[in-house]
């Protein structure tokens, strides 16, 4: 996801404030999608949080109980679970968990 959205020019969506989540929050389920990634990960150090941009976390919006801190889950994404727009931590999945065709992702371009 993250080469892909750079191959495009973009980089994965960063959420930097509650009106953007929001707005692409709302985007995302009016273009029929229920779960998404975006660009917020833990990969170098779990439980330690880094936009893809390298911009400051000084956003986030986890649903309650999340994130879990697993080794495992170490990007952040819009959950089918969750209709409210909060967030939580996850892996990957290289099969259809939900329902949806593959893994969707948000892109992001600043222009």
């Amino acid at each position: 996801a993250r080469a892909f959205c750079e191959a495009l020019g973009g980089h994965m969506a960063t959420i930097t404030t509650p009106e953007e989540n929001q707005f692409v929050f709302s985007f995302m389920r009016e273009c029929g999608n229920t779960t998404a990634y975006f660009g917020l990960m833990d990969e170098d150090r779990d439980g330690t949080w880094e936009w893809v941009t390298g911009e400051p976390v000084e956003y986030l919006n986890w649903h309650r109980g999340e994130p879990t801190y697993s080794p495992r889950e170490r990007y952040g994404m819009y959950f089918y679970k969750h209709v409210d727009g909060d967030w939580n931590d996850a892996h990957f999945y290289e099969d259809d968990k939900w329902g949806e065709p593959g893994c969707s992702y948000i892109c992001e371009w600043d222009d």
